[in-house]
């Protein structure tokens, strides 16, 4: 009787983590190997400049949720023109500028995230996991506004589009798993994301609905 609600937990559903998880928690260390071009030769130079402007007090986890809430709400911001992604998307070229900073956004708050917590000395596997947490619902968000853009509909190909965004993420992370070592390809999240971007400049010129339901033949 005199025990505790916590006490109580504990015994009914066992402990959330071994000992030995938790010792390995203890050791973990973030390891990445990245051959991207345009990550190299490029982007961590942009981001490399653009940390310089964050304040040291600037929480990693909070770049992590900024980035993530600025694409969820361009997103949803395309979904409200096309609730049910199939009918012609009417929304006007406005929206899909506001993806494209949506997306520019989370890209670069996600790089600097890593970043801000090495520079503060504040790196930790829990706000590795709140990063990649975020990354796997991200993936989700950009595959759901790129079948809002060419109104694919409740088709296969939406489907296709929604797995195959998760599906690289859920591989590379189980490797990583393995491994210790989370590996990033030649052509690889960086150089997806700006496709997306150039999906969406295209679709704010051009009504690209109309484009891809012509039939050719």
């Amino acid at each position: 009787m005199g025990k505790s609600r916590a006490t109580r937990g504990h015994l009914k559903f066992g402990k959330p983590l071994t000992d030995e998880a938790i010792e390995g928690l203890k050791k973990h260390k973030y390891s990445c190997v990245c051959v991207s071009y345009l990550d190299k030769y490029v982007m961590t130079h942009f981001w490399n400049y653009i940390l310089r402007f964050i304040p040291v007090w600037c929480a990693p986890n909070l770049l992590t949720i900024l980035g993530l809430i600025a694409m969820t709400s361009s997103t949803l911001m395309a979904v409200y023109y096309c609730p049910d992604l199939q009918q012609p998307c009417q929304a006007p070229g406005s929206t899909w500028y506001f993806c494209i900073l949506g997306t520019f956004l989370y890209q670069t708050l996600d790089a600097l995230d890593g970043k801000q917590a090495r520079r503060t000395g504040s790196s930790s596997p829990l706000g590795e996991l709140f990063d990649h947490g975020c990354d796997s619902v991200s993936m989700f968000v950009a595959a759901l506004a790129c079948a809002t853009c060419i109104s694919v509909g409740p088709t296969p190909l939406c489907f296709a589009m929604l797995i195959g965004s998760m599906v690289p993420f859920a591989t590379a992370h189980w490797e990583a798993y393995v491994t210790g070592t989370l590996r990033f390809g030649y052509l690889d999240v960086t150089e997806g994301q700006f496709t997306i971007m150039a999906i969406y400049a295209f679709a704010a010129q051009y009504d690209i609905d109309s484009i891809i339901h012509t039939p050719f033949f």
